[in-house]
């Protein structure tokens, strides 16, 4: 089989120039994609010189060369930003080369081409230059339900524009990769072929050290994530009133509650904020905490359409306790490996941070044990990889 992927990856050594170049660059999205695909070629699912990437970068200036190696598969990358609307023609220019290219490439094999989400840059020309090849079938890794995404960010006019673009680019799809069951029921009105990968984790991730390491002998609560108000951030800055006063917390992340928790780590001590780091760094860190949280808020519609990426990643880590909100995008077989948050308000959080710190130490990282075996058996990026490539092979 032949592969063509669009989506949004580059080498792990190029990916903090682009975090730089964008402060809102998806690191969870980066990291879904890249051990996807890497395991896709580490393992043997496909042979590199039949899997071709054609890839979106924040910005020109970013540092990223333009064309280069990944794995061993060719990777070709595409400007998204920075340059206006002359910038974006020039870009989907050579995303429609780009595909022609590859359809003339593959022709007499059987081929496909998948996407994570649906990024117009990108899969405008696979649809337009794939309408005159029957053959090919289009597949969406379905990050999101495009009906229920955040577009608040711009205009009113311009997000009902993006959002109708989004809704009828992802009907056009011949199957769906979701990261939840339910966004079959609303992203999937025709009812194609469809399976659940919900993550991909690092679990090799744990073995590296940390450059900056959490204070010793400390009871640390860590949260690395998207700083939004939906993610529960400003309870559980609030929170730290109720905990114990021994109790440190460590956040990593960036967005749009960023300077509210900069000025908490000013005012409070035991609250520490790191900034953007790498995501090694992170892994590392979380190794040395002892408790992993995610107090995202479970009134929130898009988190039944969604999977939170840190709750595979925490899991997985071994050694500290995982606290999460109860989510309906989250099965229910991961519930057993962590706690949960029954309710997102400061008092609550800080309530089981402490019930959680007065069990024994060998109790809690035997539990954190059980939750990386857990993840490791069933849902390692190996795992999933297979999963979703024999789904492909189906197709």
């Amino acid at each position: 089989m032949e592969l063509l992927y669009l989506g949004g990856i580059c080498n792990p050594e190029d990916l903090d120039a682009l975090i730089r170049s964008d402060p809102d660059f998806s690191q969870a999205a980066y990291n879904y994609e890249y051990n996807f695909i890497s395991h896709l070629l580490s393992d043997g699912l496909i042979a590199p010189e039949h899997l071709e990437i054609l890839s979106c970068v924040p910005q020109p200036d970013s540092g990223v060369a333009m064309e280069e190696s990944i794995l061993g598969a060719r990777c070709e990358y595409v400007c998204n930003k920075s340059g206006g609307v002359g910038q974006m023609l020039r870009g989907f220019c050579k995303a429609f080369k780009a595909v022609r290219r590859w359809v003339k490439r593959t022709t007499g094999s059987d081929r496909l081409i998948l996407t994570y989400a649906v990024n117009p840059l990108l899969v405008v020309p696979a649809l337009a230059v794939s309408a005159f090849h029957r053959d090919i079938r289009l597949v969406t890794i379905c990050s999101e339900e495009p009906r229920f995404r955040d577009y608040s960010y711009m205009p009113r006019w311009k997000a009902r524009i993006v959002k109708r673009v989004n809704i009828w680019l992802n009907e056009r799809m011949d199957a769906y990769i979701f990261l939840s069951k339910y966004m079959n029921e609303t992203g999937n009105r025709r009812h194609k072929p469809w399976v659940v990968v919900e993550s991909f984790s690092d679990v090799e991730g744990g073995a590296k050290s940390a450059d900056t390491a959490l204070p010793a002998g400390k009871a640390t609560v860590m949260y690395a994530g998207g700083l939004e108000e939906a993610n529960g951030i400003g309870e559980f800055l609030d929170s730290i009133r109720f905990a114990d006063p021994g109790v440190e917390y460590v956040i990593c992340g960036n967005g749009r509650l960023r300077d509210r928790v900069q000025k908490a780590s000013e005012d409070e001590p035991r609250i520490r904020y790191l900034g953007v780091i790498p995501h090694e760094t992170v892994v590392a860190l979380e190794r040395t905490a002892s408790i992993l949280i995610n107090p995202r808020k479970p009134d929130g519609l898009l988190t039944r359409y969604a999977f939170p990426s840190k709750t595979s990643e925490y899991l997985s880590n071994g050694a500290a306790v995982t606290l999460i909100a109860r989510l309906d995008g989250i099965p229910d077989e991961y519930y057993a490996y962590c706690d949960v948050l029954e309710s997102v308000t400061a008092e609550a959080i800080g309530a089981q941070i402490n019930e959680i710190l007065h069990r024994p130490e060998a109790a809690r990282l035997e539990q954190a044990k059980r939750a990386r075996e857990f993840i490791v058996r069933e849902k390692s990026s190996a795992a999933q990889a297979a999963k979703a490539f024999r789904f492909l092979q189906s197709l």
